[in-house]
């Protein structure tokens, strides 16, 4: 570490106090064998927060909740149905405008019988299901759609299963209008000779910019799943730039969010030759044409791993994860936090509190206040009879602005100072795919 890291952190005591407070989300009880999971999945300008919990005693699946900003009661929203034993089914919103209206899915079931997944809305204020249109449904009565995005007027934004003659040829971005439910395809990157291809939106900002995923076709020839932005309408589609392909021109990869200056973040996997190597996190510029890796720390006895960015807020500031991997062993998942502008990481868990019980395993969601949300395992008594789960959490920023930036600050030249430390102790191992 430089001498002015070392004095800014030396002035500032930047691990006597933790960076974020975090904060337990409730959930709905605990289940048949007295134990509960919970999963946040978004957070609004507002702080409220939403995402899916494991369903009471009595009642299997999971349930779509929303948590009210600055609360933590769980508020169960209602789904499509049950299974014939009249306790199963599963629900979960993946996103909330600054109004509370929520989108996501639900799985359809008539009768009891399950028909497939459905994208779904819950009004703000409600707890009432709307379900929402697809792209045809099989004879069977079978077919899946989710809705990943919402903007401020209330346009959501997914994939639906596309049925043509009562045969599926894959599925497509979508939109439905505010207050409506019919889907609206969006533009894809082409399809093979019989019309098969795969496309879904995942983000979108104020502005209507979508962002997502393609598989891009040419002359009938999949090129793989490429990250892709579409206009407002999405009449138009471009394909945003990658890590290099294989020898056969493919790569997997898609743009999970987009904030409202245009700058987006998702997930390319990269090759060697046409050996998959894993997974790096990615920013893409705002005008779409520069990608650059976002980094992660060096892990001992990992050789290779799999990381993503899940969400940016306006600032640029940007959350994800990466799971080490040791041949085809995992050997652990931490929650990665990138501040605006940078590619070096700092891992969540060392800007909480260590005596706080958790230990954060995913984050899925940043507002533009800064709060995350995501999920770990909670186990308040160490090795105590309370066993150890998996719920949610909220991040929210201590103290002040101008002393958070210090302790990121600080975060960032640590984690900086352990990387080179690393690479020098162990030259011999690869840290990177």
């Amino acid at each position: 570490m430089s001498f002015g890291i070392w004095a800014t952190c030396a002035a500032v005591p930047a691990f006597a106090a933790p960076v974020y407070q975090v904060t337990r989300l409730g959930d709905l009880g605990p289940g048949t064998f007295g134990t509960t999971s919970a999963r946040a999945y978004t957070v609004n300008a507002s702080g409220a927060v939403g995402g899916s919990v494991d369903r009471p005693a009595g009642e299997a699946g999971r349930d779509a909740v929303r948590w009210p900003a600055g609360g933590t009661t769980a508020v169960r929203l209602d789904n499509l149905g049950v299974d014939v034993a009249a306790s199963s089914t599963s629900a979960q919103v993946n996103a909330l405008n600054i109004g509370g209206d929520a989108v996501g899915y639900a799985s359809l079931y008539t009768n009891g019988t399950y028909k497939g997944d459905r994208a779904v809305r819950w009004n703000a204020g409600g707890t009432g299901v709307v379900q929402l249109d697809t792209l045809g449904i099989i004879p069977n009565g079978f077919t899946f759609s989710t809705a990943n995005a919402i903007n401020k007027v209330g346009d959501a934004y997914g994939r639906s299963d596309k049925i043509v003659n009562g045969v599926s040829v894959g599925s497509r971005a979508v939109r439905w209008g505010a207050g409506q439910t019919g889907a609206i395809e969006l533009a894809n990157l082409g399809t093979a000779v019989t019309g098969v291809t795969i496309a879904g939106v995942n983000g979108v900002n104020n502005a209507g910019h979508l962002v997502g995923e393609a598989s891009l076709y040419i002359d009938g020839i999949d090129h793989g799943r490429r990250p892709v932005r579409w206009n407002t309408d999405g009449t138009q589609i471009v394909e945003l730039p990658n890590l290099g392909t294989d020898s056969s021109n493919r790569i997997v990869g898609g743009a999970a969010a987009i904030n409202g200056n245009d700058v987006s973040v998702g997930i390319i996997y990269t090759y060697t030759g046409d050996t998959l190597t894993g997974s790096r996190a990615v920013r893409w510029s705002a005008d779409g044409t520069q990608v650059t890796e976002l980094l992660i720390p060096v892990r001992a006895g990992a050789d290779r791993f799999q990381a993503s960015a899940s969400a940016i807020n306006l600032a640029g500031d940007t959350v994800g994860g990466v799971t080490y991997l040791a041949g085809t062993t995992a050997l652990g998942t931490e929650p990665i936090f990138w501040p605006a502008g940078q590619t070096t990481p700092v891992p969540l868990n060392t800007l909480i509190d260590p005596t706080s019980g958790w230990t954060l395993l995913t984050a899925t969601a940043i507002n533009d206040a800064g709060v995350i949300v995501g999920s770990g395992y909670y186990d308040p008594n160490g090795s105590g009879p309370i066993e150890r789960q998996q719920l949610s959490f909220r991040l929210d920023p201590v103290p002040e602005p101008a002393f958070l930036s210090a302790l990121v600050f600080c975060a960032v030249g640590l984690a900086r100072r352990r990387r080179i430390t690393t690479r020098s102790t162990h030259s011999g191992d690869r840290h990177r795919s």
